[in-house]
């Protein structure tokens, strides 16, 4: 089976307004700029294509994801021509250390990419997961990068308002991190209760709508 890439999400309210969506909310944060920028450059030196590495990677991420979510090993994307054989190995060892992770619990998937939009709030995202874990109702988001940031911590708090604002429950939240070698067994990654995370969230909704009232700076008159 194959599964296309799916373009870019258009998250509306119900007047038909659109709304932003938490990654690209997040997307102007701007925290990792200085390791981005470094990280590039040591790219460069080596030779190596960043943009090409880039690509890569979320090719990886999109066939992990894809096995998390269909559980069938031989479906395939429209971006897998992107990784090498060993890198799709590593993809299917990453994905076996996710059902070995969930063998050891009670594990109900409800809603897979489920898109929401809060009209409270004027967001929109898409959930990874939404199940039972051991007997509570769990928000489950599964990451391929190298690391967790206070980025992707932000994202789970945006998310469990985001379903909480929409359906009125509170979810566990739950990252589950699948090192890209796929040697490392899975561990849920500690979320906390986030209220941290969320605030900055509401703080970055802010001022994306306060960039909208911003008009750029007109040199013509000097």
């Amino acid at each position: 089976m194959v599964v296309k890439h799916t373009p870019h999400t258009v998250y509306k309210l119900k007047d038909g307004t659109i709304v932003p969506s938490v990654t690209g909310i997040i997307g102007a944060l701007g925290w990792d700029k200085e390791i981005l920028l470094g990280w590039t450059r040591k790219m460069l030196r080596a030779g190596k294509d960043p943009l090409a590495y880039r690509d890569s990677a979320g090719a990886f991420g999109d066939l992990v994801h894809k096995y998390v979510e269909t559980g069938d090993v031989g479906v395939t994307t429209d971006t897998i021509e992107l990784l090498s054989d060993a890198q799709r190995a590593d993809a299917l060892r990453a994905y076996t250390r996710y059902q070995e992770w969930a063998a050891q619990h009670h594990l109900t998937i409800q809603d897979q990419e489920l898109r929401l939009v809060s009209e409270t709030y004027r967001f929109g995202g898409t959930i990874d997961a939404v199940a039972e874990l051991d007997g509570a109702p769990t928000l489950l988001d599964v990451k391929t990068s190298s690391h967790i940031s206070e980025a992707h911590r932000i994202q789970i708090a945006a998310y469990k308002h985001l379903y909480h604002d929409v359906h009125g429950i509170w979810l566990q939240p739950i990252l589950l991190h699948l090192d890209r070698k796929g040697t490392e067994a899975l561990e849920p990654y500690p979320m906390g209760p986030l209220e941290a995370e969320w605030e900055a969230f509401t703080l970055l909704l802010r001022l994306n709508e306060l960039k909208k009232t911003l008009s750029p700076f007109d040199f013509s008159d000097m």
